[in-house]
Parts: C-alpha cells; structure tokens; sequence
C-alpha cells in the first residue's frame, strides 16, 4: 500500500466510517474501494471513472475532491479504457405479491354491505312502526301532577282514580241508563254536547290525537305540557310511551294508559265519558 492510498484508509478511520457504508452511499462496489485504498488500480474500470470514484471517496468524507484526484493522477496516470464490472449493479424491482391487500379490499366491501343492510333494515323499521320517544329523556324527567279538574266536576282524587278499579257485583249491569239517570263521575252532559280531550304529558313521549276522523295534532310532548281538543264525535289517541300521558275526558281523569315505552292506541266516545277505561 503506498501513500496514496494509506493517507485514504487514515482519513476513514479517523472518522470512523466504514467501506460498506461508503459502499452503499456511493453505488461504488466494495471491491472497487478496496481496490482504491490498497492501490491496486489495475482492478479500477479506468478512464473517467477511476477519477470519478476518488472524486465521490474524497466528498464523502469531506477531504478536497481536487487536491485528492490530484494526488491520484500522480500516482496512476489514466487511460481511456472503462471496465464495467465494478459498478452495482441496479436490482430490478421486484413485484411484491399482496394477498394482504386483497384480503383488506375483501374485508372493506363485506364492512360496507353489512352497513348497507343495516340501513335499510333501520329504513324499513322506521316506516311501519311510529316514531319511538327517548326512554333516557323520559326517566329522567320529574313526575307532573295531573290537570285540575273543569268547575262544576266532582272533586276525585287523582290516586284514587289510579289505584281504585270499578267495584263489580254479582249482577251484570244495564248497558244503558233509564232516561232520568245522570252520567258516571257526576257529570250532567246533552246528548249533543261537544267532548273536550285534555292530553297532559308528565314524560316525553310521541303523541298523535285524530277529531272526528282527522288529525289535530301530531308531535313530542314535554313534561308540563298539556294539549286540549274538542270533538263531537269521537277522538282516536296514539301514543309511543303510554306511562308517559294522563288523559281526561270531559273533566273525568282515565285511567293509566300502560308501561313506560308502551304504544297505545285508543278509541274515545260519549260511552267512555261514563264509563272511562284506557
């Protein structure tokens, strides 16, 4: 090894760097570097090239490039003829198989038609039955006294008329009074008066009221709020949380309508202003 090459080799170990590692940032073969310290140039591609590789050698390890190639012309004058073979040579890609990927397409399309289903199952749902009230919102919500009773109406204990069922005798009843007998509750009513349908709402609950064949009102009741109707004939009730609503027809609290989250659906006469009955 002579001092071209020696003065190489030192300038590397000082900092510490290794012949692959100038190999690999290069792209020039490890046999062509070692080749270069040991200065045995014969084994060098020649021409252009051999000054090229210095040149690249000196840069990476920050010496001057000119003062280097320099020193190197002196000690092997150049000629023009080029070996190839210490070049890297370029790896082609290699195609990577991805059975990976197709699995997660698969997966992705199986997510997105098992969402789709669920939908449209939700979609179909949603079209026959009514719209259900927030059971949390409900739960959550104080109890509300029912309505005052209308003047003139008997005073009746709202409690009693939850927890008291009709006594019953042994004789079954007449469907209908004789023409001086006086309505159940106390009530004096005209065969043509109107029905007054008070919907009182201590839940959130969905509430739909259709007079005399049609709707008068449709929406979510809050607790506290209370909506009055009028009929002549007849009131047909539906609600989504039956617990949820106290009814009073006609000054004559009903009876509970049901569960919590109940739906109930009610057909409401002159009959039931004497005789009241979810």
């Amino acid at each position: 090894m002579g001092p071209f090459g020696e003065n190489l080799r030192r300038e590397r170990e000082l900092r510490s760097v290794t012949l692959e590692e100038i190999s690999d940032a290069t792209k020039i073969s490890l046999r062509a570097l070692q080749a270069l310290e040991a200065e045995e140039f014969r084994k060098l591609p020649g021409g252009i090239f051999n000054r090229s590789f210095v040149r690249t050698y000196a840069r990476f390890l920050g010496l001057d490039e000119d003062k280097v190639v320099a020193e190197f012309l002196a000690v092997c004058p150049q000629s023009e003829d080029v070996d190839m073979k210490h070049f890297n040579p370029v790896k082609p890609a290699t195609r990577k198989d991805t059975p990976r990927g197709r699995l997660i397409v698969l997966t992705l399309a199986l997510a997105l038609l098992a969402a789709g289903y669920a939908l449209y199952s939700y979609s179909r749902q949603r079209l026959t039955n009514p719209p259900r009230p927030d059971s949390s919102a409900g739960s959550a919500s104080p109890s509300v006294p029912p309505p005052a009773e209308r003047p003139g109406a008997p005073s009746t204990s709202t409690t009693a008329s939850y927890n008291r069922a009709p006594e019953r005798t042994g004789a079954t009843p007449a469907k209908s009074a004789g023409p001086g007998a006086a309505p159940a509750g106390g009530l004096s009513s005209a065969q043509g008066a109107d029905l007054l349908l008070q919907v009182a709402a201590t839940e959130r609950a969905w509430v739909a009221v259709d007079v005399d064949g049609k709707l008068a009102f449709q929406r979510i009741l809050n607790p506290h709020d209370i909506q009055t109707v009028k009929a002549s004939r007849s009131f047909d009730f539906v609600t989504g949380n039956a617990q949820g609503v106290i009814l009073t027809l006609n000054g004559e609290t009903l009876k509970p309508l049901g569960q919590h989250g109940e739906f109930k659906k009610l057909h409401l006469t002159r009959d039931d202003v004497k005789n009241p009955a979810p």
